[in-house]
């Protein structure tokens, strides 16, 4: 009867070690990226989405299409299409590759109307990727900040009879410390009153209040280390 409790609560002890050791390890040494952005960038389109119980939100990072001819010959052998390969992924904030993202936007909806039209914040993008991270290029003199995150490589159709390959995410998700919640969720509140589903402010209007930053560790992981107040 005894090992009946017993074995779940060995189980449980070891699960938690494990996820504390993990975070440890990720979290101790010196930093593999540091990006840093305001609240600002939770709100408008191409935002990172804020979800409203404040215990975490969604990073969005765009990837150009991969074109150039070594990518695609990195890329060889996917097969099917959809199918995705494992790969790290480097972030550049701001930048040459940022610039001509935006520059790329702003021409495909130069014809949109109504809100289509805005280019949100977010001055993240994805700038190259590799199966080794000896093998990224080096970050970009010109950009702000940058971080190295674990990701696919991925054949998608257009849907005019085009292939291309994106960059994504693993995890895109960053949980937000209870330490952070209260903060986090008058960020939601403010730029979303009850009863209204997309933020009642756009990023042109919007008033700077908190600087958040994200720091990234061993295993390329990210975590909110800092939460300032403008």
């Amino acid at each position: 009867m005894r090992g009946k409790f017993l074995l779940p609560l060995l189980v449980m002890i070891f699960a938690n070690v494990w996820l504390f050791g993990d975070v440890w390890w990720n979290r101790s040494g010196t930093l593999t990226g540091e990006i840093t952005f305001d609240d600002c960038h939770l709100i408008g389109p191409d935002s990172h989405y804020l979800h409203k119980e404040g215990r975490y939100f969604t990073l969005n990072i765009p990837s150009p299409p991969i074109l150039d001819g070594k990518v695609m010959a990195d890329t060889a052998g996917y097969g099917r299409r959809k199918q995705a390969r494992t790969a790290y992924l480097l972030i550049e904030q701001g930048g040459p590759v940022f610039e001509e993202h935006r520059a790329r936007l702003a021409e495909e909806r130069k014809d949109w109307s109504g809100s289509g039209k805005v280019i949100g914040p977010n001055d993240l993008v994805f700038a190259d990727s590799a199966a080794e991270v000896a093998d990224l290029k080096t970050p970009d003199p010109d950009s702000t900040g940058h971080a190295i995150v674990k990701g696919y490589v991925r054949l998608h159709e257009n849907g005019q009879g085009k292939e291309y390959f994106f960059r994504e995410l693993a995890r895109s998700s960053i949980a937000i410390h209870s330490d952070y919640r209260d903060i986090f969720k008058e960020i939601y509140a403010r730029d979303k009153p009850a009863g209204v589903t997309y933020p009642s402010a756009s990023p042109d209007s919007c008033t700077l209040e908190y600087r958040i930053t994200l720091s990234f560790g061993a295993r390329y992981e990210p975590w909110i280390s800092r939460v300032e107040r403008l």
